[in-house]
């Protein structure tokens, strides 16, 4: 992974060649948030004239866990009272192997209010030898007298092309169908190559959408359907995106469809669903994502959202 940040690090020039005490990373992909702290460490430290190079002795104690001038927190998975604390005996040590000393502060946005606090101060005025680098997922969740400390870099997503290269230990096919999938998102990403049924869960949304014709074909998709909250969820995700997909179909937008893999079989099933029918089905199926969440019957909400896709696909015929 670091050296996929490496090999694209145009993409992030602003973070590496920030000369700020401290930044602020805000994006919803942990993995890429908490690895580019990492090569921004390895960007200081590194020996070579081409930063950061992945093989001089500094940038191999970084990505092994092993620099003494580099301190990752938390120590668990959230920042804690106790972690402030060890951060604090640490702040005013001088660097033992390089020039600075670099403090990666993970999901900040997570730590409470008391923990922020405590750690404000240190931010405020560190000594000169140090650089704080924090990550979090939303801002608005981290105090105001923080951010306003941090120069606060949103990070920018990976198009599917960029992001293909981390999975192609897979076949071509699967690759693509993750990679269109993964909203650029590293984090999302790995979860979605780890999962043995996402390919699967994928066919089954685009084979209901092409399919269901009649109330007879409801028992065919329903008990897969209602199998498993987990599998509604991301199935459900799935016919959402690919209604999304229609729309712009519908409205001669190839080049922004999201999933490029399937873009025959969707133009063949956008005959069939006019665009005011996808805009009602998706605004029903964030309905059902709540009742889901609130414990709902999963078997019922299954069978209404079923009558709602054929009911919107017939009545409201192109």
């Amino acid at each position: 992974m670091i050296e996929f940040l490496v090999k694209n690090k145009d993409k992030f020039s602003r973070v590496l060649n920030s000369s700020s005490h401290a930044i602020l990373l805000e994006t919803t992909d942990t993995v890429l948030s908490s690895t580019l702290a990492k090569v921004f460490a390895m960007n200081l430290f590194c020996l070579s004239d081409t930063k950061p190079c992945c093989m001089c002795s500094n940038c191999l104690k970084v990505i092994s866990n092993n620099s003494l001038d580099t301190l990752v927190y938390p120590k668990q998975n959230v920042l804690l009272m106790d972690d402030v604390n060890n951060l604090l005996e640490n702040l005013n040590i001088t660097p033992a192997e390089n020039d600075y000393k670099v403090f990666i502060i993970n999901n900040i946005d997570e730590a409470n209010t008391l923990v922020q606090n405590k750690l404000l101060k240190s931010i405020e005025e560190p000594p000169k030898f140090v650089k704080f680098i924090l990550t979090c997922k939303n801002k608005l969740r981290v105090i105001p007298t923080i951010v306003s400390r941090c120069e606060t870099i949103s990070l920018p997503k990976f198009e599917p092309s960029e992001i293909k290269e981390l999975v192609d230990n897979l076949p071509s096919d699967i690759r693509q169908i993750i990679a269109e999938n993964c909203n650029g998102n590293i984090t999302l990403l790995k979860k979605l190559k780890s999962e043995n049924n996402f390919v699967e869960n994928y066919n089954f949304a685009l084979n209901l959408l092409k399919n269901l014709q009649t109330s007879r074909d409801l028992l065919t998709f329903s008990c897969k359907l209602s199998n498993s909250k987990q599998n509604f969820l991301e199935i459900v995700d799935l016919i959402d995106a690919f209604l999304q997909d229609i729309v712009k179909i519908n409205e001669n937008c190839l080049s922004l469809v999201q999933n490029k893999y399937c873009l025959d079989t969707l133009s063949k099933i956008s005959v069939n669903f006019s665009t005011k029918a996808c805009l009602c089905i998706s605004q029903h199926i964030m309905l059902v994502k709540e009742k889901v969440k609130m414990n709902g019957n999963l078997g019922l909400i299954t069978d209404e959202l079923l009558l709602k896709i054929l009911e919107e696909k017939w009545q409201n015929k192109k």
